[in-house]
């Protein structure tokens, strides 16, 4: 067990599962790195074994299943980490193991972006006229003026238009770190232009379209039929799994369908992280006013773990919830569809 000094870390987020904290002292093998544990206590000796083992999943599932398919350049190698840091009660109580990656957070501007849901399934009805988010925003009683659908246009207009919708109401879906001076008209400027320049979203987008071709309404019933197929899903099989996709193999059998989808769930929920400056390993012209600027950045896929197949069912029925709420309550949807 690795024991670190408290007083050289410190607190960087958390979100529904994970707390990550970030090293400020001087170890040079430290600096730059961030801490991510698992909200779950294993300060047992009996739990010590699952939450390794659990660490080490989320290390090979990153490394030989989402790296395959969103790219090398856009993940961020981890590594499983056996820690104690003493005399922090609040972590001590989390984790024994946890992982050890890049601090995305330590540059000149760091940006996360949730960029959720960004086509209309192939399906009949309001689906196809208004996409899940908004739906999802509308059944909440919490309507937003943001619409993936609009960030992941492409046009430069209609990205702006998202930006300026998280910037103004966030909740869980934007977050902005700043540690040199930047305005909001300047970030926005240079937002818009990485993401209508870099291929992040579109890669994205087609990842979430391509592993869900049939939607939860079919896919619901074929797990139901085949669940005892995909209960203890191993490494290996998801490996399998994402190989057979990028081959177009097994495409008919209802546990590669299946397995699809629920990767598909990951894309959908997983977040952008776009640094500014420090460690930026891209460069990008852009203009702010009449002004032609260059500026460093690197953008980071994260908050790549694997779902829970188990939790198909919860999907269907959260879906027919949606759909129903907003069919009965007459939603008029203001999204536009984005070319095929």
């Amino acid at each position: 067990m690795t024991v670190w000094d408290a007083s050289q870390w410190d607190y960087r987020g958390e979100g529904n599962a994970n707390l990550v904290i970030y090293y400020t002292g001087c170890d040079h093998e430290l600096v730059g790195k961030a801490l991510r544990l698992r909200k779950i206590k294993c300060t047992s000796c009996s739990k010590a074994p699952q939450c390794q083992e659990d660490a080490r999943t989320c290390v090979d599932t990153l490394q030989n299943v989402f790296k395959p398919l969103i790219g090398e350049e856009y993940t961020s190698n981890m590594v499983q980490s056996a820690v104690k840091l003493s005399q922090r009660k609040d972590v001590n109580e989390l984790a024994r193991f946890g992982l050890l990656g890049e601090d995305l957070l330590n540059s000149s501007v760091a940006v996360e972006v949730k960029p959720k849901w960004g086509f209309l399934p192939q399906v009949e009805g309001l689906k196809q006229k208004a996409c899940r988010f908004c739906m999802h925003s509308h059944l909440r009683g919490s309507p937003s003026h943001y619409c993936p659908l609009d960030l992941y246009s492409g046009d430069r207009d209609r990205v702006r238009t998202a930006l300026e919708a998280l910037a103004k109401c966030p909740s869980n879906n934007y977050r902005v770190l700043v540690n040199t001076p930047f305005t909001d008209e300047a970030l926005m400027s240079l937002m818009t232009e990485i993401l209508t320049t870099d291929p992040i979203l579109c890669n994205l987008v087609k990842l979430q379209m391509s592993l869900d071709e049939w939607d939860v309404e079919r896919i619901w019933p074929l797990y139901e039929k085949h669940k005892h197929e995909v209960d203890d899903l191993t490494t290996d099989q998801w490996i399998q799994a994402v190989q057979n996709f990028k081959n177009g193999q097994c495409r008919d059998d209802p546990k590669q369908r299946i397995m699809e989808y629920v990767l598909s769930m990951t894309f959908k929920d997983c977040s952008v992280m776009i640094s500014i400056g420090n460690s930026a390993d891209k460069q990008i012209e852009w203009q702010l006013q009449d002004r032609w600027l260059s500026t460093s950045y690197s953008i980071k896929v994260i908050d790549l773990d694997l779902k829970a197949v188990h939790r198909i069912g919860h999907w269907y029925d959260l879906d027919q919830k949606i759909v129903k709420h907003a069919e009965e309550s007459q939603f008029a949807p203001k999204c536009v569809k984005n070319p095929a």
